[in-house]
């Protein structure tokens, strides 16, 4: 008989409590007294017991081997034990991702502690999804060490902390920028919405751009203030002399499909119309580059460690990566601006939650409590 089938007549004779995967989640095991007196519910326990084996052995695994045969409502806890970390080891394959999830820092939850829940509570939570970043390894564990090593071969974190925000900040000058420039103004005037959005994907794109050289100078022991002075002047000179290095051949193609993709998506623009829009954020880039203004604010340096169980913010995680300020002469403050722990991402949680449930929740760990931390 089909497994699912038998798990619905389980619930059906002891109620969805029955279910005891939360085990799996760092909670306690949740087993409810089975009655398996009656033949009828022996019967049952037995058949599940078999589908649990025969589960495993379609699958390619071991039959369990029961430690105590005596007792089957023992047996029939030991197969479902069995089947939910078989399930989150095949969820965990199959749906992990990973992403940064921004936390208090240690002085903010210092602060708190000192001033006895008088501050207002910290409401900016937020995740950031950094594509190659964060690494796991191939049962679907994040690979620790070998995300420290990527960041420090790539700075793809550290750029794209400094270029995100100055997307969002900078987008608007930018856009007052294309205003005074187009000579297409029928474009900003009627999509002003999808033009403000496209400027800070531009502005983001080359934020990442830039930040990548000036971190690749920081790491070679310049200060920020010499590296950015670095980037401009290499960029300026090829830009003035219209001589691009391979790199800037690159980032324009990149960057000129960005935007023909996302301007495509106005239906009502056509190919030339768009092709003309693209070229000219180009020409602003080039005509207003020297003036700094899209070179992101801020920099970091990162440290990546363990997290400390002792503080209450990061009592529920792992994995910690702390970011402080760089200043322009390269002093790198001592406490960190912000704190992120890596954890899966909240549509990984919810495949590996409905794949390891298989539709049955036990309603002392439901869905919501495995997404708490985004809550």
């Amino acid at each position: 008989m089909d497994l699912k089938i038998i798990e619905e007549k389980i619930k059906t004779f002891y109620g969805s409590t029955v279910f005891d995967y939360v085990f799996l989640f760092g909670g306690k095991e949740t087993k409810p007294i089975i009655d398996c007196t009656s033949e009828k519910q022996k019967i049952l326990l037995q058949e599940y017991i078999g589908a649990v084996n025969t589960f495993f052995k379609e699958s390619n695994q071991p039959e369990i081997v029961f430690s105590d045969t005596s007792t089957l409502d023992k047996n029939f806890w030991e197969a479902m034990h069995n089947l939910y970390i078989f399930r989150q080891m095949c969820a965990q394959c199959l749906f992990a991702k990973y992403e940064m999830i921004r936390i208090d820092t240690w002085v903010e939850d210092k602060m708190n502690i000192l001033s006895k829940g008088t501050l207002p509570k910290s409401t900016t939570t937020f995740t950031l999804d950094i594509p190659g970043a964060l690494i796991r390894d191939n049962l679907g564990s994040i690979d620790f060490d070998s995300c420290l090593l990527k960041e420090q071969q790539t700075n793809n974190i550290k750029s794209c902390l400094s270029a995100v925000p100055s997307g969002r900040q900078d987008a608007s000058y930018l856009f007052t920028l294309f205003c005074n420039y187009t000579s297409k103004e029928f474009v900003p005037r009627f999509f002003e919405k999808e033009i403000i959005n496209l400027c800070e994907t531009i502005m983001r794109e080359i934020g990442l751009f830039l930040s990548k050289d000036i971190y690749s100078y920081l790491d070679k022991k310049y200060s920020l203030i010499e590296a950015k002075n670095n980037v401009l002047n290499l960029i300026y000179n090829q830009l003035r002399s219209n001589n691009y290095f391979p790199a800037l051949i690159n980032f324009k193609a990149e960057l000129i499909k960005r935007i023909i993709k996302e301007l495509s998506l106005i239906k009502t623009l056509d190919s030339e119309v768009v092709k003309i829009i693209a070229d000219e954020f180009w020409a602003i880039f080039s005509l207003y580059f020297e003036r700094k203004i899209f070179f992101p604010q801020n920099y970091y340096s990162l440290v990546f460690r363990m997290a400390d169980s002792q503080r209450k913010t990061e009592e529920d995680f792992r994995y910690i990566i702390d970011s402080s300020l760089i200043e322009d002469d390269g002093t790198v403050w001592t406490f960190p601006i912000e704190t992120y722990a890596i954890e899966l991402s909240q549509d990984s949680r919810i495949k590996i939650y409905d794949f390891i449930s298989n539709g049955f929740e036990n309603p002392l760990y439901t869905l919501n409590d495995y997404l708490y931390i985004y809550s």
